[in-house]
């Protein structure tokens, strides 16, 4: 399974089974462009989540498998969330897990947040590590997809959860580091 991280939705269609990553302004025409998309990840802030909700409704090309995955916009790995935050993102990543758990990876994936950079390319190496079974591959086949628009900094707050209800014991947050060693958080 491959990834296709788009920063331009206009880009050659994709027949078989992959793994896309966008933001949230990207979603429709992906979805119109690719209609072997069965299901959607929308990971959203609480405050950006509502609306969109509505606007999905109004989308002419919609999946029925949509997961509506709340979480904060951390890119920094130093920001940390306090309680309650941490409360609400476990348990909306124990949703995704379910989510994801039911995918077979037989069609294609839209994993979408607001840039298309680090919510959502840690749902989609979370997803294609579940595929896969090996968080490192999954990592080396991300870095690839992602070179030519910048690379990817995944969210290091959902690959840590992500990693514990899936029992990778360390792998993922591992792979999801070596995505983001070389960049500086200044």
């Amino acid at each position: 399974m491959k990834f296709v991280h788009q920063w331009e939705p206009s880009l050659p269609r994709i027949t078989e089974p992959a793994i896309f990553i966008c933001g949230i302004r990207s979603v429709e025409a992906t979805l119109a462009n690719h209609s072997h998309i069965g299901h959607v990840v929308s990971a959203l802030d609480s405050t950006q989540m509502p609306a969109w909700k509505k606007a999905v409704k109004e989308l002419p090309h919609r999946p029925a498998d949509w997961c509506f995955c709340r979480a904060p916009n951390l890119l920094d790995p130093r920001e940390s969330l306090d309680g309650a935050a941490y409360s609400e993102l476990v348990d909306s990543i124990r949703g995704l897990i379910d989510f994801l758990r039911a995918w077979t990876g037989s069609d294609s994936m839209l994993v979408h947040c607001h840039a298309g950079i680090s919510r959502s390319s840690a749902i989609a190496l979370t997803a294609h590590s579940k595929i896969t079974g090996d968080p490192g591959e999954s990592a080396r086949c991300l870095q690839t997809a992602s070179a030519s628009t910048g690379g990817v900094f995944p969210n290091a707050h959902i690959c840590q959860i992500a990693d514990s209800l899936l029992g990778f014991e360390g792998l993922l947050v591992a792979s999801s580091k070596s995505l983001t060693e070389s960049k500086s958080w200044k």
